[in-house]
């Protein structure tokens, strides 16, 4: 099993290696360019995506909410209590707070994810390539879902249970999800959540998607074990003069320490595809603690190339 990452005895040698290892294997581009296409068909189902997502997002946020209403419960508890005793727990609102704000971020995010989720994947059938008609539409059923799941969800389950009547636990409830200012003002700030959460679910959906334009096929991904950042310099050698065998060696046997995590994208029809090394390196600092900030962390792109069906054929997983 590969270790997580690998020590050094101090900064100044972690720096040296890091910079060595980067002057073989400098930072480059990815050598797959979207083409940007944005067919009718996609418009379509990123239309139906946005749609099913706004439904998908709202039931999401209510089971996160059903997850959590024990921790936005505690926060209106303490602040209701404190008010109507005139005793105030300075460190018991504290708690309250952190646990309610964590509580309230874990659904807006559920909502925003969910749809966003759901869109990607209609936006995949319809062979969008386009990541702003992505981002676009994520959001628009991202807004869509927190306004679902804000009204009228949340207002009619509370009117058929009559949950706002039960004493300490519906009336913190109502006054959070409730028609009172401060629940607004955090239905305003949960649709931020939910947009942030779209347009970052979005992006990393975009990232690991390549097309073959010539064939208008999404490629598949296939994600090798991760290696070590000398295999990562062993196999850019090889590559670099056309050994496709010997840099699939390398990255099949350099896999000591996940310093790197080797993809290949190939088309299921053609063949063709890439292959691309994004390097993650997280180094401890001997003496140094983990929560003390005491690891040398860095990221870059390493290698990326188009390849021919014959070329890709040695990196596939056995």
């Amino acid at each position: 099993m590969a270790k997580a990452q690998r020590e050094c005895i101090n900064e100044t040698q972690a720096k040296a290696e890091f910079e060595s290892f980067q002057a073989k294997a400098p930072p480059t581009t990815s050598a797959y360019v979207p083409s940007g296409r944005f067919p009718f068909g996609a418009l379509l189902w990123n239309i139906v995506g946005s749609g099913l997502g706004a439904a998908a997002g709202a039931v999401a946020g209510t089971a996160v909410m059903g997850l959590t209403l024990g921790a936005v419960s505690l926060f209106a508890m303490l602040l209701i209590g404190a008010f109507e005793s005139g005793i105030i727990h300075i460190g018991g609102i504290i708690m309250g707070v952190i646990a309610a704000v964590a509580a309230l971020g874990c659904i807006y995010f559920a909502i925003g994810w969910a749809a966003t989720e759901c869109v990607a994947y209609f936006s995949r059938i319809g062979k969008s390539r386009n990541i702003k008609g992505l981002f676009l539409f994520s959001v628009i059923s991202a807004v869509a879902a927190t306004v679902a799941f804000r009204w009228p969800v949340l207002s009619r389950v509370f009117s058929y249970v009559g949950i706002a009547e039960i004493d300490h636990v519906g009336k913190p409830i109502a006054w959070i999800f409730g028609g009172s200012v401060f629940a607004w003002v955090i239905t305003v700030l949960g649709l931020g959540v939910a947009a942030f959460a779209a347009v970052a679910v979005a992006g990393g959906r975009q990232e690991n998607l390549k097309f073959c334009e010539d064939c208008d096929r999404t490629m598949a991904i296939d994600k090798l074990p991760s290696v070590s950042l000398d295999g990562v310099v062993r196999a850019v050698v090889a590559v670099n003069s056309q050994q496709w065998a010997g840099a699939a060696e390398a990255l099949r046997t350099c896999t000591q320490l996940n310093e790197a995590k080797p993809k290949v994208y190939q088309c299921p029809r053609c063949g063709s595809g890439y292959l691309e090394l994004a390097v993650n390196i997280n180094w401890a600092i001997r003496g140094y603690k983990q929560t003390e900030g005491g690891n040398f962390t860095a990221q870059w792109l390493a290698g990326s190339w188009a390849l021919t069906g014959g070329q890709i054929e040695p990196f596939r997983r056995r």
